[in-house]
Protein backbone atom coordinates (compact mmCIF):
# COMPACT_ATOMS: atom_id res chain seq x y z
CA UNK A 1 0.00 0.00 0.00
CA UNK A 2 1.34 3.11 -0.79
CA UNK A 3 0.17 6.72 1.13
CA UNK A 4 0.32 10.29 -0.46
CA UNK A 5 -0.54 13.56 1.80
CA UNK A 6 -0.48 16.43 0.55
CA UNK A 7 -1.56 20.29 2.00
CA UNK A 8 -3.19 23.08 0.12
CA UNK A 9 0.21 24.87 -0.20
CA UNK A 10 1.58 21.30 -1.75
CA UNK A 11 -1.38 21.24 -4.61
CA UNK A 12 -1.17 24.64 -5.96
CA UNK A 13 2.29 23.54 -6.75
CA UNK A 14 0.96 21.05 -8.97
CA UNK A 15 -2.34 22.29 -9.79
CA UNK A 16 -3.60 25.46 -11.04
CA UNK A 17 -6.11 27.60 -8.60
CA UNK A 18 -8.75 26.84 -10.83
CA UNK A 19 -8.55 23.09 -10.35
CA UNK A 20 -11.20 20.47 -8.19
CA UNK A 21 -11.57 17.71 -6.41
CA UNK A 22 -12.41 15.43 -9.37
CA UNK A 23 -9.65 16.78 -11.42
CA UNK A 24 -6.86 15.98 -8.39
CA UNK A 25 -8.01 12.81 -8.22
CA UNK A 26 -8.51 11.80 -11.53
CA UNK A 27 -4.81 13.19 -12.12
CA UNK A 28 -3.91 10.66 -9.60
CA UNK A 29 -5.73 8.24 -10.51
CA UNK A 30 -3.74 8.34 -13.93
CA UNK A 31 -0.42 8.44 -12.37
CA UNK A 32 -0.83 5.64 -10.00
CA UNK A 33 -2.31 3.20 -12.73
CA UNK A 34 0.91 3.88 -14.48
CA UNK A 35 2.66 2.28 -11.25
CA UNK A 36 -0.16 -0.78 -11.32
CA UNK A 37 -1.75 0.53 -8.29
CA UNK A 38 -5.59 1.85 -7.69
CA UNK A 39 -7.06 4.46 -5.43
CA UNK A 40 -8.63 2.39 -2.63
CA UNK A 41 -9.35 5.65 -0.09
CA UNK A 42 -8.99 9.26 -0.16
CA UNK A 43 -9.37 11.78 2.59
CA UNK A 44 -10.63 15.60 2.17
CA UNK A 45 -9.78 17.77 4.65
CA UNK A 46 -9.31 15.09 7.55
CA UNK A 47 -12.19 12.88 6.37
CA UNK A 48 -12.66 9.44 5.28
CA UNK A 49 -14.74 10.19 1.41
CA UNK A 50 -17.34 7.19 0.25
CA UNK A 51 -17.70 6.81 -3.04
CA UNK A 52 -21.01 9.04 -2.93
CA UNK A 53 -19.10 11.81 -0.96
CA UNK A 54 -16.31 11.98 -3.71
CA UNK A 55 -19.57 12.62 -6.22
CA UNK A 56 -21.00 14.82 -4.13
CA UNK A 57 -17.78 17.16 -3.73
CA UNK A 58 -16.12 16.40 -6.89
CA UNK A 59 -16.97 19.98 -7.43
CA UNK A 60 -14.62 21.35 -4.35
CA UNK A 61 -12.88 23.97 -5.50
CA UNK A 62 -8.94 23.73 -4.46
CA UNK A 63 -9.25 26.76 -2.43
CA UNK A 64 -11.11 24.26 0.26
CA UNK A 65 -8.94 21.47 0.18
CA UNK A 66 -6.78 21.98 3.23
CA UNK A 67 -5.52 18.53 3.19
CA UNK A 68 -5.80 15.41 0.54
CA UNK A 69 -4.81 12.45 1.19
CA UNK A 70 -4.99 8.89 -1.01
CA UNK A 71 -4.48 5.67 -0.29
CA UNK A 72 -3.59 2.97 -2.85
CA UNK A 73 -2.94 -0.73 -3.40
CA UNK A 74 -1.90 -3.27 -6.09
CA UNK A 75 -5.28 -4.35 -7.28
CA UNK A 76 -4.44 -8.14 -6.88
CA UNK A 77 -3.68 -7.64 -3.48
CA UNK A 78 -7.25 -5.82 -2.81
CA UNK A 79 -8.46 -9.05 -4.61
CA UNK A 80 -6.55 -11.34 -2.46
CA UNK A 81 -7.68 -9.19 0.63
CA UNK A 82 -11.50 -9.50 -0.38
CA UNK A 83 -11.56 -13.91 -1.09
CA UNK A 84 -9.73 -13.68 2.54
CA UNK A 85 -12.33 -11.63 4.10
CA UNK A 86 -15.22 -13.44 2.48
CA UNK A 87 -14.51 -16.95 3.15
CA UNK A 88 -13.95 -15.76 6.54
CA UNK A 89 -17.05 -13.62 6.81
CA UNK A 90 -19.59 -15.91 4.72
CA UNK A 91 -20.23 -18.47 7.43
CA UNK A 92 -21.64 -15.94 9.71
CA UNK A 93 -23.61 -14.41 7.34
CA UNK A 94 -24.83 -17.69 5.57
CA UNK A 95 -25.44 -18.24 9.82
CA UNK A 96 -27.24 -15.27 10.31
CA UNK A 97 -29.40 -15.96 7.42
CA UNK A 98 -30.55 -18.96 9.32
CA UNK A 99 -31.03 -16.89 12.61
CA UNK A 100 -33.33 -14.24 10.87
CA UNK A 101 -35.61 -16.76 9.10
CA UNK A 102 -36.27 -17.68 12.27
CA UNK A 103 -36.87 -14.55 13.68
CA UNK A 104 -39.26 -13.37 11.10
CA UNK A 105 -41.20 -16.79 11.21
CA UNK A 106 -41.82 -16.56 15.36
CA UNK A 107 -41.36 -12.00 15.50
CA UNK A 108 -43.13 -9.43 14.06
CA UNK A 109 -41.13 -7.71 11.22
CA UNK A 110 -40.44 -4.42 13.34
CA UNK A 111 -38.74 -7.05 15.99
CA UNK A 112 -36.83 -8.15 13.22
CA UNK A 113 -36.00 -4.89 11.87
CA UNK A 114 -32.49 -4.56 12.71
CA UNK A 115 -31.39 -7.92 12.34
CA UNK A 116 -32.84 -7.80 8.84
CA UNK A 117 -31.12 -4.21 8.12
CA UNK A 118 -27.87 -5.73 8.94
CA UNK A 119 -28.26 -9.38 6.91
CA UNK A 120 -29.33 -6.74 4.41
CA UNK A 121 -26.47 -4.54 4.69
CA UNK A 122 -24.20 -7.27 4.48
CA UNK A 123 -25.44 -8.78 1.66
CA UNK A 124 -25.27 -5.20 -0.32
CA UNK A 125 -21.02 -5.39 0.52
CA UNK A 126 -21.25 -8.78 -0.70
CA UNK A 127 -22.63 -8.18 -3.75
CA UNK A 128 -20.37 -4.69 -4.49
CA UNK A 129 -17.52 -7.03 -3.71
CA UNK A 130 -18.69 -9.57 -6.34
CA UNK A 131 -18.61 -6.86 -8.39
CA UNK A 132 -15.48 -5.96 -8.23
CA UNK A 133 -13.88 -9.12 -8.17
CA UNK A 134 -15.43 -9.52 -11.48
CA UNK A 135 -14.42 -6.36 -12.94
CA UNK A 136 -10.79 -7.27 -11.70
CA UNK A 137 -10.72 -10.68 -13.20
CA UNK A 138 -12.18 -9.21 -16.68
CA UNK A 139 -9.48 -6.68 -16.61
CA UNK A 140 -6.59 -8.53 -16.26
CA UNK A 141 -8.10 -11.58 -17.83
CA UNK A 142 -8.43 -13.65 -15.08
CA UNK A 143 -10.67 -17.08 -15.77
CA UNK A 144 -13.55 -16.67 -13.06
CA UNK A 145 -15.15 -20.01 -11.75
CA UNK A 146 -17.83 -21.65 -13.85
CA UNK A 147 -20.32 -21.53 -11.36
CA UNK A 148 -19.35 -17.22 -11.33
CA UNK A 149 -22.62 -16.41 -13.94
CA UNK A 150 -25.24 -18.80 -12.79
CA UNK A 151 -24.43 -18.19 -9.14
CA UNK A 152 -24.53 -14.29 -9.37
CA UNK A 153 -28.47 -14.72 -11.22
CA UNK A 154 -29.71 -16.93 -8.24
CA UNK A 155 -27.96 -14.11 -5.71
CA UNK A 156 -30.07 -11.52 -7.62
CA UNK A 157 -33.10 -13.74 -7.89
CA UNK A 158 -33.20 -13.94 -4.60
CA UNK A 159 -32.81 -10.51 -3.77
CA UNK A 160 -35.49 -9.57 -6.23
CA UNK A 161 -38.00 -11.79 -4.45
CA UNK A 162 -37.14 -10.53 -0.94
CA UNK A 163 -37.94 -7.30 -1.60
CA UNK A 164 -40.99 -8.23 -3.62
CA UNK A 165 -41.97 -9.93 -0.41
CA UNK A 166 -40.50 -7.27 1.75
CA UNK A 167 -42.68 -4.54 -0.27
CA UNK A 168 -45.84 -6.69 0.20
CA UNK A 169 -44.65 -7.23 4.06
CA UNK A 170 -45.16 -10.82 3.35
CA UNK A 171 -42.74 -12.12 6.20
CA UNK A 172 -43.63 -16.19 5.98
CA UNK A 173 -42.40 -16.06 2.31
CA UNK A 174 -39.13 -13.51 3.20
CA UNK A 175 -38.07 -15.97 6.11
CA UNK A 176 -38.14 -19.31 3.22
CA UNK A 177 -36.32 -16.55 0.95
CA UNK A 178 -33.98 -15.74 2.98
CA UNK A 179 -33.52 -19.55 5.20
CA UNK A 180 -33.56 -21.48 1.76
CA UNK A 181 -33.15 -18.90 -1.51
CA UNK A 182 -30.71 -16.73 -0.02
CA UNK A 183 -29.07 -19.39 2.62
CA UNK A 184 -28.69 -21.68 -0.43
CA UNK A 185 -26.62 -18.88 -2.74
CA UNK A 186 -24.51 -17.88 -0.26
CA UNK A 187 -23.44 -21.29 0.89
CA UNK A 188 -22.56 -21.64 -3.32
CA UNK A 189 -20.59 -18.33 -2.80
CA UNK A 190 -18.49 -19.52 -0.17
CA UNK A 191 -17.67 -22.46 -2.17
CA UNK A 192 -16.63 -20.47 -5.04
CA UNK A 193 -15.11 -18.27 -3.51
CA UNK A 194 -12.75 -20.76 -1.50
CA UNK A 195 -12.20 -21.98 -4.95
CA UNK A 196 -10.65 -18.81 -6.18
Amino acid sequence: MSHLSLNQHELLQVFGPDSDLKYIINHYEEEFQKKGEVICRIHLNDLNLSEDDESRLKDTPISEIKTLAVDTENPLHLFDDVLKYWTKHLPNLIDSSDKLAQSLRFKSIDQSAVELSKFIDHCHLLVNSLNSINSLCQHRSITLPSRWITSELKLWKAFNELLDNFNNKNTTIMADIIEYDLGDSLQTWFEVLSEM
